[in-house]
C-alpha cells in the first residue's frame, strides 16, 4: 500500500491531574526531517519521541507540537520570603513615621510587594510522565499514519488510471509505427518521380534511402523499454512495501526519457500528437509521485 507524505493527526487527553495534546502534520520532503516543539517537562524525552515518530514515517517533513501540564496536588508550592516581608514592613513603618502618617500596614500590601511570594512549579517523576504521555503520542501517530495511508491509496488509484492510459497510448504508437516507413516510402517515390520526370527511377537507390530512414525512425527499443518501465511502475504501486517513492520517481524520469525519444525519432504527425498526450499524463503522474513516501 502506498503512503503519502502528507498527513495530519491530533489527540488531546485530560484528567484530574493531567492536560496534554499531540499534533502532527507532514508535507513532502526528500528525506525524513522531524521538527519537535516540547514543553520543559518533556525536553529530556526528545530523542525517544523522535525515534517513536520515525517508526511511522520514512520520508517527509514532520512537525510535532506537544503540550503537557501536570495539575496534581503537589504541582505547585508557595514559597514565602519572611525576611523580605519583615524588611518591607519595617521600611513602611519608618516611612509612615517620617511622613507623620498613622496608617497600619496591611498584610495584603506586603504580599503585593515584589518577591514576597514565589510560586514554584514541580514536575512529575519521569516514569510517571512517560506512563501518561506515550499512549497519547502513539494514538496521535496512529491517526497521523492512517491519514497518510488513506491519501496514499487515493494517489495509487489515480496513478493506476493514468498508467493505464499511458499504456493504451503506447500501444497506439506501436500500431502506428510500421506505417510511418511505408508512407514515407510512397511519398519519397512520388517526389523522386516528379523530379526525374522522363528519367528512370533507380529502385535500388530508393530501397537504400527507405532502409536508412527506417533505421533512423525505428522506435522498437523505446517501446520495449517503456513497456518494461510501465510494468515495474504498476508492480511497485501494488506491492505491500510502503516506501517506494524514490523508485517511482526514478521510473518517471526513465518513462519520460523514452517518450521524448519516441517523439524525436518517429518523425510522424500522428505519433507526435500521441506523444504530447503521453507527456501531459506523465507530468501529472510526476506531481503525484512527489507526494509518495
Amino acid at each position: 500500500m502506498l503512503v503519502s507524505m502528507t498527513g495530519f493527526g491530533r489527540i488531546e487527553f485530560n484528567d484530574a491531574q493531567h492536560r496534554m495534546s499531540v499534533e502532527l502534520k507532514s508535507v513532502n520532503n526528500r528525506y525524513l526531517d522531524i521538527s519537535i516543539r516540547l514543553p520543559r517537562d518533556l525536553n529530556v524525552f526528545e530523542e525517544k519521541i523522535r525515534q517513536t515518530i520515525s517508526k511511522y514515517a520514512n520520508r517527509g517533513r514532520v512537525e510535532c507540537s506537544i503540550s503537557y501540564q501536570y495539575n496534581g496536588s503537589d504541582a505547585y508550592e508557595i514559597l514565602i520570603n519572611s525576611s523580605l516581608a519583615a524588611a518591607y514592613q519595617q521600611g513602611v513603618l519608618q516611612l509612615s513615621e517620617a511622613l507623620a502618617l498613622n496608617e497600619p500596614v496591611r498584610l495584603s500590601q506586603i504580599l503585593a510587594l515584589p518577591d514576597v511570594l514565589k510560586v514554584e512549579r514541580h514536575s512529575e517523576d519521569s516514569e510517571m510522565i512517560l506512563q501518561y504521555f506515550m499512549p497519547v503520542l502513539e494514538q496521535a501517530l496512529l491517526s497521523f499514519s492512517g491519514m497518510r495511508q488513506q491519501e496514499g491509496q487515493r494517489l495509487a488509484e489515480d496513478l493506476l488510471q493514468r498508467l493505464t492510459l499511458i499504456e493504451t497510448l503506447k500501444e497506439q504508437v506501436a500500431l502506428r509505427a510500421p506505417f510511418v516507413v511505408e508512407e514515407y516510402s510512397v511519398k519519397l517515390k512520388e517526389k523522386i518521380l516528379v523530379l526525374l520526370q522522363d528519367h528512370t527511377l533507380d529502385e535500388t537507390r530508393l530501397i537504400t534511402e527507405v532502409a536508412l530512414m527506417a533505421n533512423r525512425t525505428d522506435i522498437t527499443e523505446e517501446i520495449v523499454r517503456l513497456t518494461s518501465h510501465c510494468s515495474e511502475f504498476r508492480r511497485l504501486l501494488l506491492q505491500e512495501n510502503d516506501a517506494v517513492g524514490r523508485k517511482l520517481d526514478f521510473l518517471m524520469q526513465e518513462m519520460n526519457r523514452e517518450v521524448n525519444t519516441i517523439g524525436s525519432k518517429a518523425n510522424d504527425y500522428e505519433i507526435g500528437k500521441i506523444v504530447i498526450e503521453m507527456k501531459s499524463e506523465l507530468e501529472k503522474m510526476r506531481e503525484q509521485v512527489q507526494n509518495i513516501e
